[in-house]
C-alpha cells in the first residue's frame, strides 16, 4: 500500500535531522516514489536522493527520541532513502534515466521443459543503493532490510519500473 504523507514540516524536519539538505532530495517529477508511505508490512517513508553521494551525506540522527517521535507522526517505522545506479558502470544514473536506460534482455523458463517455448522479454532491471533509519529499533542505521527493501520494490513496480516490457 501507499499513502501520501501531508505533513511537509516535518518531513523537512527528518530531512535535517538525517543531516540533508532539500537540493539533496528529488522532489519528483521523475516518477520514483517520492515522500510517501508504502508498506508490505509496515510503513516505510520513501525518500528519493538526488545520486549516491548525496545519499552518503546522510547521517545518524542527532536525537533518537525526537526521531522517533517525528516518524510517529508520519506514520511511519523508518525513513528510506535511495538512489538509481547504473548498472553497467556503477555510476549514479539521473532519476528521468533510470526508467528507460537500464534494460537487459532476459529469459524466463519455469522448468526444464519448458524452455524451448519461452519467449525473450525485456524487463527493466534496475539497481538502487539505499539505506534506511528505523524510527526505534535500538540502533540508528539498519543496513539490510527487507520490508523497506520489498515496500521500495513495490511502489517501483507501481509505476511501472523493473516490470516485463508490455505489462
Amino acid at each position: 500500500t501507499e499513502d501520501d504523507i501531508p505533513d511537509f514540516m516535518t518531513l523537512g524536519s527528518i530531512r535535517e535531522a538525517l543531516g540533508l539538505r532539500m537540493e539533496d532530495v528529488s522532489l519528483g517529477g521523475t516518477g520514483l516514489p517520492s515522500y510517501i508511505n508504502s508498506s508490505v508490512a509496515r510503513n516505510k517513508t520513501l525518500f528519493p536522493m538526488l545520486d549516491v553521494t548525496r545519499l552518503h551525506y546522510a547521517t545518524n540522527p542527532p536525537d533518537a527520541e525526537e526521531f522517533r517521535r517525528m516518524c510517529d507522526r508520519i506514520d511511519s517505522t523508518g525513513i528510506y532513502l535511495y538512489s538509481p545506479v547504473d548498472l553497467e558502470s556503477g555510476s549514479v544514473i539521473p532519476d528521468e534515466a533510470a526508467k528507460v536506460d537500464s534494460t537487459s534482455t532476459t529469459e524466463y523458463a519455469e522448468d526444464e521443459s519448458s524452455r524451448d517455448t519461452e519467449e525473450e522479454m525485456d524487463v527493466q532491471v534496475l539497481r538502487y543503493e539505499c539505506r534506511q533509519f528505523p524510527r526505534a529499533s535500538g540502533y540508528p542505521e539498519d543496513p539490510a532490510t527487507g520490508i523497506a527493501a520489498a515496500a521500495l520494490a513495490a511502489s517501483l513496480r507501481i509505476r511501472g519500473f523493473g516490470a516485463p516490457r508490455g505489462e
